[in-house]
């Protein structure tokens, strides 16, 4: 909560274990889907019931609430890109606090929340490049990335 703006962002916080397999991929794609749900309904209950909210926080009961929102915040692994879009943002806790870094303003962080500049950013940083093995007399053109 934020008492400058009367934001508040509820913060559900998922630490998974990077995967090393599809089966693993898949299932941390499933607890960051929970980690949404999660994120939802605590979200929902928060907007019904602003004055326990209030009393939650410890605030007045005339302090302001002007937006509540969540996201999902991953340690240890982030979603894959098959993770469908989700109702509420989920990224990687070091994706997280670099965007925390850029504003500290809740309602701006959300809207960057949201945006994920980060990610164009560091798309930009790439390329893409082809790699050529031969094994056997045949030719294997595979795609990849460079720095």
């Amino acid at each position: 909560y934020e008492r400058a703006t009367g934001y508040a962002i509820v913060l559900q916080h998922k630490w998974l274990i990077a995967p090393d397999t599809l089966n693993e991929s898949t299932s941390n794609d499933e607890e960051l889907n929970k980690g949404v749900r999660q994120a939802v309904l605590a979200r929902d209950y928060w907007r019904a019931d602003l004055d326990n909210l209030r009393k939650t926080l410890s605030l007045s009961a005339n302090a302001p609430l002007t937006g509540v929102e969540a996201c999902v915040i991953a340690r240890g692994s982030g979603p894959t890109g098959f993770l469908a879009r989700p109702e509420v943002p989920v990224l990687t806790e070091n994706a997280f606090l670099s965007l925390l870094e850029r504003d500290r303003s809740l309602p701006n962080l959300w809207k960057l929340l949201n945006a994920r500049p980060d990610l164009d950013e560091t798309a930009q940083r790439f390329r893409d490049v082809r790699y050529a093995v031969s094994l056997a007399g045949i030719e294997f053109v595979m795609p990849g990335l460079a720095q």
